[in-house]
């Protein structure tokens, strides 16, 4: 019997009811996503928080055209904020899914455009997948289901982003020396108490075996990255099978927020199609698909700076053109170095009451001079951790005097405020503790 030729390009095919899945996934992330960020939706978005629109406006000029910095009050914001829960809502009903896509995509990359220092490797993740589903048939409509999978230049653009991600991030950890045999970059991961769960610190006990599977996980996402591509069915579902214990071991270990449930609703759609049609070598590519091809080409220059900017420089145009696309992306989390201290950022502050008082950086209460304990439910968790990463080592110092303001708005009665990042080494004997002044500020006189 003849057998039919599928041709190379299978790598790069969809099947429409893993699509349909992934929407709904989609489309439930962002609900849950948007959700946990409006717990703390004054203090990150609105001129009465850590960063008033005329500090991005200085601090983070790309940002100035997004709609999330129309409104500066509360009011505004909100409704911004009630609208983008409208359109996740539609993404996930599928209700005018394109169209509900497009919206999610653009405001969300306004969200992260409002208050750059609150994202992450979940919310870059998250975009990206909004931005190329935007031109797959999410609701089946338009593509060919009853004859077979979805094929083209979206298709491939959307698998080829998603291969980007191991791919880089493995390139990444290999141009370091912590992902190696003699390396300990899982030890020190697993010993930064702001992100390990409990389980990390009972397999902490086992040093041997993290050493053995540290340099693992980064030849393990290079392959991965390629063999994503491979034209078969058994070797694309063995891949999404081992990316996916991965990501439940980084979900079982490490608060990481919704990265791996992320990672997790980016592989529902790889699942291989259930159909196979053979090429048909005369179907017609769209204008608006062809115009993929240089966005895809741009994303991979830009993840080949990010690894090597020395070989791969680029000009500011270019840089205007991926940050206000949302196309920007970095896939160097915990690489090529990961930190052997583990720290956290104290308010200390003065008062009529005494000096010193040890404050909660998010709600300005009284608390505790130790560790902030990052919570599932409360954005004073994960989100307030990349902020304080952020505030550290910012690009303009004077964000940490607008979170000072901020402090002193909270609380009338401050009269100091003082922003002190305090470390110690994970492990001992590799480092001393440390206390070192980020800022300060009087509250009576104008910070």
């Amino acid at each position: 019997m003849k057998r039919k030729w599928y041709g190379l390009t299978s790598a790069f095919e969809l099947d429409p009811l893993a699509l349909r899945v992934f929407r709904m996934l989609l489309g439930a992330l962002l609900i849950s996503d948007l959700l946990m960020r409006a717990f703390d939706l004054s203090a990150h978005y609105t001129d009465a928080g850590v960063l008033p629109r005329a500090a991005v406006a200085v601090s983070f000029p790309a940002s100035r055209f997004f709609l999330y910095l129309w409104p500066g009050g509360f009011a505004g914001v909100a409704a911004v904020f009630g609208l983008h829960l409208a359109a996740a809502l539609a993404l996930l009903l599928g209700v005018r899914a394109r169209l509900a896509g497009f919206v999610c995509w653009l405001l969300l990359t306004s969200l992260h455009a409002r208050n750059p220092m609150l994202t992450y490797g979940a919310d870059t993740y998250l975009r990206l997948l909004l931005f190329w589903s935007m031109f797959l048939p999410l609701d089946g409509r338009g593509s060919p289901v009853a004859r077979g999978p979805v094929r083209g230049v979206a298709a491939a653009a959307f698998v080829i982003q998603i291969c980007q991600v191991y791919l880089f991030s493995g390139l990444m950890k290999a141009s370091g020396g912590d992902w190696t045999f003699e390396g300990n970059a899982i030890k020190w991961i697993m010993g930064f108490d702001l992100m390990a769960r409990p389980l990390a610190g009972q397999l902490a006990a086992f040093p041997v075996v993290l050493a053995l599977v540290t340099p693992l996980v980064k030849f393990a996402e290079i392959a991965a990255g390629f063999a994503l591509l491979v034209p078969l069915v058994s070797v694309r579902m063995a891949v999404l099978g081992g990316l996916a214990i991965l990501h439940l071991c980084i979900l079982l270990t490490l608060k990481l927020g919704p990265f791996s449930y992320v990672s997790l609703v980016a592989l529902v759609a790889l699942v291989p199609p259930r159909r196979r049609v053979p090429v048909k070598r005369s179907q017609r590519l769209r204008f608006s698909q062809l115009l993929l091809v240089p966005l895809v080409a741009l994303v991979t220059y830009w993840n080949l700076h990010t690894l090597a900017p020395a070989k791969f420089p680029v000009t500011v145009a270019l840089t205007n053109i991926v940050e206000q696309s949302g196309l920007v992306q970095s896939w160097d989390t915990f690489a090529p170095r990961v930190s052997r201290q583990s720290w956290w950022v104290v308010a200390e502050a003065d008062t009529p009451g005494g000096k010193g008082v040890a404050l909660d950086p998010s709600t300005g209460s009284a608390q505790a001079g130790g560790r902030p304990v990052p919570t599932f439910f409360h954005q004073s968790g994960l989100r307030w951790v990349n902020y304080y990463v952020q505030l550290r080592h910012p690009d303009n110092p004077q964000v940490s005097r607008y979170f000072v303001e901020y402090l002193c708005r909270l609380r009338p009665d401050l009269q100091h405020v003082r922003l002190l990042l305090k470390s110690e080494p994970i492990a001992a004997g590799e480092g001393r503790a440390s206390k070192v002044l980020i800022y300060e500020g009087d509250c009576a006189h104008g910070v």
